[in-house]
């Protein structure tokens, strides 16, 4: 799926956790995974955290496809 998509899945889930798991480029590992988990535990924290994701930036790479699996 693209970004736009992912972003949108972001949003909708309140999991910015997820994003910026996969932004940092930090391995998929379930150690990674539950530590930026308990990081953003209110919906507040994480919404914080939007406008850093949805930057020019970043929303320049829409067109990538997205896996998960790197």
């Amino acid at each position: 799926m693209s970004l736009y998509f992912k972003y949108k899945k972001v949003i909708n889930k309140h999991r910015v956790y997820h994003t910026l798991f996969m932004f940092n480029n930090a391995k998929h590992s379930l150690t990674n995974k539950r530590k930026i988990k308990n990081e953003f535990t209110t919906v507040e924290q994480k919404l914080k955290f939007l406008p850093l994701i949805l930057t020019p930036k970043l929303r320049q790479h829409q067109s990538l496809i997205v896996t998960g699996q790197h």
